[in-house]
């Protein structure tokens, strides 16, 4: 009897793409300063600012295409903040966000790990192996628990196997 793949065995926590997408289609404040939001709205940006741009960078071509994306992100997510809180995970909201203002602006067809691997799979493994995060703080970044993050690199590395190993480069530095 063949084996249910791990993923499908722990749901990610974070809503689905489908909720996310009414939850940024809602109605929002109009982007302005960020100030308004107070001191834990600036310190989320402030703690996530690095990792967030430095991802950014992996998928831009130019570092000011990447740093603009995340300022985007950035303004995106202050006008959804109040309702960012009420979520179960503000973290897996933002980096959603942040994902679709880099999908909205940049598509690259040749993009190999997104073709191989599902968006949470891709992000894992570019964080983790590519940024050399630790995979709490990968975690953590995506809104997600920490065996989530186990089970997506897990699954990213049966399935690079499974492919014959051909994309091994997506896991170097």
């Amino acid at each position: 009897m063949p084996r249910t793949p791990a993923r499908v065995c722990f749901p990610m926590p974070n809503p689905p793409d489908d909720e996310m997408r009414r939850l940024l289609q809602a109605p929002r404040r109009a982007p302005s300063s960020t100030e308004h939001l107070g001191v834990e709205f600036q310190a989320f940006c402030h703690s996530r600012r690095r990792p967030y741009l430095a991802y950014a960078r992996m998928r831009a071509t130019a570092t000011p295409m990447a740093a603009r994306w995340v300022e985007t992100a950035f303004t995106e997510l202050a006008g959804l903040w109040p309702k960012a809180l009420r979520t179960d995970s503000p973290s897996a909201v933002a980096w959603y966000v942040l994902g679709s203002v880099i999908a909205a602006h940049h598509r690259q067809d040749g993009d190999l790990i997104q073709h191989v691997w599902q968006r949470r799979q891709t992000d894992a493994v570019l964080l983790h192996h590519r940024l050399g995060l630790p995979a709490e703080t990968a975690a953590e970044l995506m809104g997600i628990g920490a065996v989530d993050i186990a089970v997506l690199l897990t699954s990213a590395r049966r399935e690079m196997r499974a492919a014959g190993g051909t994309h091994r480069r997506a896991l170097r530095p």
